[in-house]
């Protein structure tokens, strides 16, 4: 569920689990008892309270958002291609909060069937700039499908170097598709580059940080640090389109 999908919820709506099941097998259903809760200052954040039987209550926020469906349908689809993964550690297990998630990780274990769920998956649900990304990067043998040899240097300056570029050009689609329109579509479009744009980052961050102290390293971490407080500007301008555009409906 998006947060545009999520602002526009009213009370006795029906929610599904992606991945919570009831004993028949089929997605567990939560409805929405009450006016989802927005804040002005803050776009990106909501708070959705919901009920199960008599006594069962949860509030949805913006962090679990991705473990919602509006369809029973779509929630079921979900939950098929979780159950063709095999048995994860906990650890692991953490880390698979959505689709996208199922899709790197199947990518990463070489489970082309969960992979190929995964993606048409997420190629329905409008998806498919975000698919086509990470399947380059995949084919790049990027992080985060980059396994690191334990004899080789910790940190690699040019694979920072490169990742750093790669974060810029996904940041720079996002800019422009953003400023280009406020269409729902369009934005969707924006924010798979931006999500994209964020696990580079990290990965980013994370090679710099291997680097022995220097110079280059320095030099390294003001351009990270740069490229940061540019896509933190670009998330609150995504946030507020959301925001505006939401609000234009009702």
């Amino acid at each position: 569920m998006t947060l545009e999908e999520a602002q526009a919820l009213s009370p006795g709506q029906t929610l599904y689990h992606g991945v919570a099941r009831n004993a028949d097998g089929t997605p567990q259903r939560f409805r929405v008892t009450g006016r989802v809760r927005t804040w002005a200052r803050d776009p990106g954040r909501v708070e959705i309270p919901t009920k199960r039987g008599m006594y069962e209550t949860h509030t949805i926020t913006e962090h679990d958002l991705k473990n919602w469906h509006t369809s029973e349908e779509d929630a079921l689809r979900f939950g098929e291609i979780r159950a063709e993964v095999p048995p994860l550690e906990e650890k692991e297990e953490r880390k698979i909060r959505d689709a996208k998630d199922l899709f790197v990780y199947a990518l990463r274990q070489g489970l082309q069937q969960s992979a190929e769920m995964a993606m048409h998956f997420l190629m329905d649900e409008g998806h498919g700039s975000w698919v086509e990304m990470t399947l380059e990067r995949w084919r790049r043998k990027l992080p985060p499908f980059r396994k690191k040899n334990p004899e080789e240097n910790p940190g690699d300056p040019q694979m920072a170097m490169t990742l750093l570029g790669d974060a810029e050009h996904e940041i720079s689609q996002a800019e422009i598709l953003d400023a280009h329109s406020k269409d729902p579509e369009i934005q969707r479009r924006a924010a798979d580059w931006a999500h994209s744009a964020a696990g580079i980052l990290q990965d980013a961050l994370q090679e710099i940080h291997d680097l022995p102290p220097g110079p280059r390293k320095k030099i390294l971490l003001d351009r990270y640090h740069s490229l940061r407080r540019r896509f933190q500007m670009l998330q609150s301008a995504l946030r507020l389109s959301v925001s505006i555009y939401s609000r234009s409906k009702k």
